[in-house]
């Protein structure tokens, strides 16, 4: 029998108060409410959570140590799989594959997942040294070098180093984290549980150098002695929406919009920017990228409202991350695709947009077709737009270099990190050392 989706049981920040904030909106179980939430695991023979999970981390088990108290074994057995547990767990909230994939005996409500990984790695990284691992035995200096330091890349550098590897991440961002750090508002990703993540990487012994144009691969190898380098690509950030009327002002892409909010500073309270204080602000997407950037211009005072071309139950987020939405005042509209922008004077004005029908099923996946003479406009001063990347991703290796490219969730860009890692230890050992 299916579960029903989970409902949020984690203490959240005050709705008046976090439609101000940029603060953190879960604040944590407290080690009572992680076991009482732990105790609900049915333990399930087939444990779908596990092939739910890109990272096919152990859920039964790491969750029964939580509901026994002994959170430092459920760490010990979420690091087996997951390197960024304090990252993936915040990160993944938004759409937990693991969660959609829990099936309760009794048809309960899901497992909150993700709460509990997030909770034991809170606790360890506040009741241990700070992001401390014990030093791997490096493999007689092999030494592989990462170019790029977004979830993929830290993946790779960690699991590389659990082998052996000397491992260098060139990153050419001010901080370490690439999207994470730059395309994360706080209220999602703070600044602290990434860095005590990269903390813990650190302490494997992966160097990271921020602010670094490395030059090209092939000089990583053949000037830089590297036996090895991986290049972990992203999309194009600041794509454009493919819809008439993006050039006018006041039409910004979620990725360059996003990449400002973090630029001044993710975890302040208030950040003063009057240029969207009661402007009406249409955000136009249906996935997380849309639902951060919505919550993020809210928070500057604007009144918020999301287009999507899906019915509410085929967003690409979950019930929590939904409800949270609307608990912040963001409006929505589903089933209405945007035709154009309509502008006045060179600025952005409006939304003129088409109502749609969904047809088709879960199963056999939805076609949405426009209903005849059901065009409106949505007034705008304010649009922001999410580019359809298509969520593809692809990876090639040629003479020690190896690459990923592609715009996934940080959990599936993790996996693709970790398994870039162990073709990478395939390829060197088979190597002779000259």
């Amino acid at each position: 029998m299916e579960g029903n989706a989970g409902s949020d049981r984690m203490p959240l920040l005050n709705p008046k108060v976090r439609k101000n904030s940029f603060l953190e909106v879960e604040l944590g179980y407290t080690p009572e409410q992680a076991m009482e939430e732990a105790g609900r695991c049915a333990d399930c023979s087939d444990k779908t959570c596990i092939s739910g999970c890109p990272l096919n981390v152990n859920i039964p088990a790491f969750i029964a140590e939580v509901a026994r108290g002994d959170f430092e074994k459920a760490y010990e057995i979420i690091k087996e799989r997951n390197i960024l547990p304090a990252v993936c767990s915040r990160v993944c909230s938004v759409n937990p594959k693991c969660e959609r994939a829990c099936f309760r005996r009794d048809g309960g409500e899901r497992v909150s997942i993700a709460a509990l990984e997030r909770f034991v790695a809170d606790w360890h990284n506040f009741n241990t040294n700070y992001g401390a691992e014990p030093a791997k035995e490096s493999a007689a200096a092999r030494r592989i070098a990462v170019i790029g330091s977004g979830p993929a890349g830290l993946a790779c550098a960690g699991e590389l180093a659990e082998r052996g590897y000397e491992v260098t991440v060139y990153e050419e961002g001010p901080v370490a984290g690439g999207e994470l750090a730059e395309n994360m508002p706080g209220f999602r990703l703070p600044e602290s549980a990434l860095a005590r993540d990269i903390a813990s990487l650190e302490a494997l012994g992966v160097e990271i150098i921020t602010d670094s144009r490395c030059g090209r691969a092939e000089e990583l190898l053949e000037v830089e002695g590297y036996e090895a380098v991986y290049i972990a690509g992203r999309s194009k950030l600041h794509a454009e929406a493919d819809i008439k009327g993006a050039s006018l002002k006041g039409v910004f892409s979620a990725d360059c919009f996003l990449n400002w909010v973090c630029s001044k500073n993710k975890e302040k309270y208030y950040i003063d920017a009057p240029e969207f204080k009661s402007k009406k602000a249409v955000v136009l997407g249906s996935g997380a990228k849309a639902l951060d950037a919505a919550r993020s211009v809210r928070r500057f005072g604007a009144e918020v409202t999301i287009v999507s071309r899906t019915a509410e139950s085929d967003m690409k987020v979950g019930p929590n991350e939904l409800r949270r939405a609307k608990q912040e005042d963001i409006g929505f509209i589903f089933l209405s695709s945007p035709l154009e922008l309509i502008g006045r004077d060179g600025h952005v004005a409006g939304v003129w947009c088409e109502k749609l029908m969904a047809l088709g099923d879960e199963k056999t996946g939805f076609k949405y077709i426009p209903l005849y003479e059901s065009e409106f406009e949505i007034r705008a001063d304010i649009v922001i737009t999410v580019a359809d990347s298509g969520r593809e991703y692809f990876e090639t290796a040629e003479n020690g270099i190896f690459s990923f490219s592609g715009d996934v969730p940080a959990a599936e860009a993790m996996s693709a990190g970790k398994k870039a890692a162990a073709v990478i230890d395939e390829y060197v050992k088979s190597r002779v050392r000259v």
